[in-house]
């Protein structure tokens, strides 16, 4: 019996140096596909029309308040176009926009998107290192669009991790925060005498400059 015990656990010290390896490497590579999390979606912002082209997202979270998000959006039409309002959401509904205020954004020029709330599941606070996976919203009107004409909206798949960091708004080759500023050229609106700055479709009246949010006289 005592040379049977001997031979038995023989047997299994050979067992574990021939399969210890093997096994360890599996323990391994299980641990790191729990940290990197392949299957989570990759951070994208990616539009369902070429009318607009989107930059990539960086998501930032405080642990007590919604997720903050930032980054830019292209015009992709080939003439400027009012945006009213971008709206993050997780919603399987476009949620109804609520700004009045336009931005006109040129041709090929870029609408920042400095810190505009992102809710999951529409409550707050987002914990950083969190996923988020939503739509972003865009409310715009054509320069044709009359007054009467219901705002268009498009929309782009957003998926991002939330991250503990500042943010810095997106610049334009000229420095400024924004491309959509009056400094940029524009077809001026009927009537108006700023040539950048073309009057909102809805109102009449000249868009708001985002850069100080007063009208432009």
């Amino acid at each position: 019996m005592k040379i049977f015990g001997i031979t038995k656990g023989q047997a299994a010290m050979e067992y574990l140096m021939t399969y210890g390896w093997a096994l360890l490497v599996i323990v391994v590579v299980l641990a790191a596909l729990l940290f990197i999390n392949p299957f989570r979606a990759p951070e994208q912002c990616t539009f369902d029309t070429p009318s607009f082209v989107c930059g990539k997202p960086l998501l930032t979270a405080d642990n007590e308040h919604a997720g903050k998000l930032y980054g830019k959006i292209t015009n992709g039409f080939s003439s400027g176009i009012y945006v009213y309002e971008v709206i993050c959401s997780n919603s399987k509904e476009a949620p109804a926009p609520t700004s009045t205020n336009s931005i006109f954004v040129p041709a090929s020029n870029d609408y920042a998107i400095n810190g505009i709330e992102c809710k999951k599941d529409n409550t707050a606070p987002m914990s950083v290192g969190e996923d988020f996976s939503g739509k972003l919203y865009v409310y715009y009107k054509l320069p044709d669009d009359g007054a009467d004409f219901p705002r268009r909206v498009a929309s782009a798949t957003l998926s991002a991790k939330a991250q503990k960091t500042t943010a810095v708004a997106p610049t334009n080759p000229t420095g400024n925060t924004n491309t959509n500023t009056a400094t940029n050229p524009a077809t001026p609106g009927a009537g108006n005498a700023n040539p950048g700055n073309p009057t909102n479709p809805d109102t009449g009246s000249n868009t708001i400059n985002p850069n100080t949010g007063a009208t432009s006289p």
